[in-house]
């Protein structure tokens, strides 16, 4: 088992933060001292390096699509139907390519068969009589081509296309070759929408090996990052949080995978709490998750259920789609958030099986007394306690911000700032401190 460490300071609240990542990893803290800010730039990390070259990929068919646009917004007067058609479809399929061998070439050439099709529907066009003037003069503007040698300027304008799609393969050769942080930092920014300022100072390695340097690394045994905000929504509806968006999307997916044994432990766990299972249906526009009731009096869409179900269901759809195995990250904000003090401590149960049975690396953000107590008892008693570490958010000597202590398996400081919520309750309901 590879071992990691994160590393953020000065940035927002927090003063210093050197996070070990090597099991189950607990971050407990006052509100507004940082944990999800590390959570979320863990998670951007980790996906900016594991993701690279499918980000690359991705700009890349961006470009062409763009490209292909272009001919499209022309609405060929010749079988317009038939064009408009043809180039939706080489969209879709430029689209389609991500994690397929040889992607890029795949999406070259078929850009450059669209183009040649552009061409010989072009110069149909402009032979046909029964096109009007003005119609030729339109696509002769647009071009910029010569209207009394069209043939020449179409070929001019074809040649221009294909090396425009040519160069922009060449950087995108570049880039996946040369992996270096700028580019690294555009790709985070633009496939994560980070709305917030890069911390000057965060990092990432494995085995003491840093991975973000002016070349960005490989993860060897980290292959998926899941961030799971604190849970509010389940639907295919977008919404105006991309890190939900991009989770919904997983969650959508249908990957027709066989689950293990330990898989289906787990699920039936889950499955016998929430006294139902959860389905995709298939529908016209958005494909929709649903609950049915193991006694099937009910079945209705996930999203329609209380919040503390949506905990579960989420978990469970992860578990069926073989999103949690020994390569996955999962970082879950606040996971006790909206549950029963009974499932609080069954949700940390979860999580332990997870870790334990499937060796899913997790980190968990908690200020709650119940969950932190939970995931340290039932860690100790599935032997797996020396692979949970816990960290608690200190004010830093003369200063508002946070410094991050690793405490390892003792949380007596963690509920020692507990006590302080028990002192304030003893406080404001004597008589005389009722004001």
């Amino acid at each position: 088992m590879s071992n990691y460490k994160f590393s953020i300071s000065n940035h927002h609240a927090i003063k210093d933060a050197n996070i070990d990542l090597n099991g189950i990893t607990v971050l407990s803290g006052v509100n507004g001292s940082g944990k999800s800010t590390i959570s979320r730039w863990l998670h951007y990390l980790v996906g900016g390096i594991v993701f690279f070259e499918d980000f690359a990929l991705r700009e890349f068919c961006e470009k062409l699509i763009s490209m292909l646009y272009e001919f499209n917004d022309l609405h060929l007067p010749s079988n317009d139907a038939v064009v408009d058609r043809t180039y939706r479809e080489t969209m879709f399929q430029i689209r389609s390519l991500r994690g397929h061998d040889d992607a890029d070439k795949r999406a070259l050439q078929l850009f450059n068969q669209t183009v040649d099709y552009f061409a010989k529907t072009l110069e149909t066009t402009f032979e046909k009589n029964n096109v009007s003037q003005l119609a030729k003069n339109r696509i002769v503007k647009q071009l910029s081509i010569d209207n009394k040698n069209y043939h020449n300027g179409i070929r001019y304008y074809v040649e221009h296309q294909l090396a425009k799609a040519a160069e922009a393969h060449d950087i995108y050769t570049k880039k996946i070759n040369d992996r270096n942080k700028r580019s690294f930092d555009e790709f985070v920014s633009k496939y994560f929408r980070i709305q917030e300022d890069y911390p000057k100072s965060c990092s990432l390695s494995e085995d003491n090996v840093n991975l973000i340097s002016k070349t960005i690394g490989w993860l060897y045994n980290i292959k998926d990052s899941i961030y799971i905000e604190t849970p509010i929504e389940v639907s295919t509806v977008g919404s105006d949080n991309f890190l939900w968006d991009d989770f919904q999307s997983q969650l959508i997916l249908n990957k027709n995978h066989e689950m293990s044994l330990e898989e289906k432990k787990i699920a039936h766990r889950i499955k016998q709490e929430m006294a139902g299972d959860i389905y995709l249906q298939r529908k016209v526009v958005d494909d929709e998750l649903r609950y049915k009731s193991l006694d099937g009096k009910m079945d209705i869409p996930v999203k329609q259920l209380a919040t503390g179900f949506k905990a579960m269901t989420y978990i469970l759809r992860l578990l069926e789609n073989g999103d949690l195995t020994d390569k996955t990250l999962l970082i879950i904000d606040e996971p006790e958030a909206h549950l029963h003090p009974q499932w609080v401590v069954e949700f940390a149960r979860i999580l332990i099986l997870i870790h334990k049975k499937l060796g899913t690396k997790i980190v968990l953000n908690s200020h709650n007394p119940d969950f932190i107590s939970a995931i340290q008892s039932i860690a100790q008693n599935e032997n797996v306690i020396n692979n949970v570490t816990f960290y608690i958010a200190e004010k830093a000597p003369d200063s508002k911000l946070f410094v991050y202590k690793n405490i390892g398996q003792d949380v007596s400081d963690i509920f020692e700032s507990f006590n302080v919520a028990l002192e304030r309750i003893e406080y404001y309901g004597t008589s005389t401190n009722r004001q």
